[in-house]
């Protein structure tokens, strides 16, 4: 009780069972069942993306036990913002699915947790790359404020886009690529203009991992 993610992972899924029930009835595909898994460990981790204090905070404590200053992907997605309650058995995070690569085969996947954790590698590439982004422009590499901002901002967005394309889904019969189309549909609803490419980028991650949702699926017209 005392690893606010998995506090906050489990909450997440007392919450989706009350909003899309049929996630995780009896008759439940694969990816509903992985859907609730992976829902609830972007949540809890992109939750920690809220204050920018504390993102600055998780820099700085991965900057001490790497000896240096946390910089690139690699010091990023070592840090404690990546995975899920880092420290809880090991050193190592209960889950951390930034870091290898995501199986072929993962459609063949029947386990919840490792079905789910393709999600999760989609959206958190998509943090990252807009985290990269971010820092790219004049001044975002600064301090390790403007550095912990640039994520926090990124960290949010991502979570927001989530947590509104839940809504545009299909309340049975859910996949992944479903999931994809709710979070592209609801965020050209609320952000037209989409300056900083966060659809284009979360499309791409998607279709990496072989989830493709093509620009001209029925989105773009909303």
């Amino acid at each position: 009780a005392l690893y606010r993610d998995l506090v906050a992972h489990e909450v997440t899924h007392a919450i989706l069972d009350g909003y899309r029930p049929h996630f995780s009835d009896p008759d439940a595909t694969l990816d509903e069942h992985a859907l609730h898994e992976g829902v609830a460990d972007v949540v809890a981790m992109l939750s920690v993306f809220s204050s920018t204090g504390r993102v600055a905070q998780q820099i700085d404590a991965s900057a001490v036990a790497r000896g240096g200053a946390v910089e690139g992907d690699e010091g990023l997605t070592a840090s404690g913002l990546f995975g899920v309650a880092d420290g809880l058995y090991s050193r190592h995070a209960l889950r951390r699915s930034v870091t290898g690569s995501t199986p072929v085969d993962w459609r063949a996947e029947p386990e919840p947790h490792r079905r789910g954790e393709v999600l999760v590698r989609a959206l958190m590439d998509t943090v990252m790359a807009m985290w990269q982004a971010r820092m790219s422009h004049p001044g975002g590499r600064a301090s390790t404020y403007q550095v912990a901002d640039a994520g926090a901002r990124s960290g949010r967005q991502v979570l927001r886009m989530l947590i509104r394309g839940i809504g545009y889904t299909p309340p049975v019969d859910t996949t992944f690529a479903d999931l994809v189309r709710g979070i592209l549909a609801a965020d050209m609803a609320v952000i037209p203009d989409d300056e900083w490419d966060y659809r284009g980028v979360l499309r791409a991650a998607f279709a990496r991992l072989r989830i493709p949702v093509a620009a001209d699926d029925g989105l773009d017209g909303l």
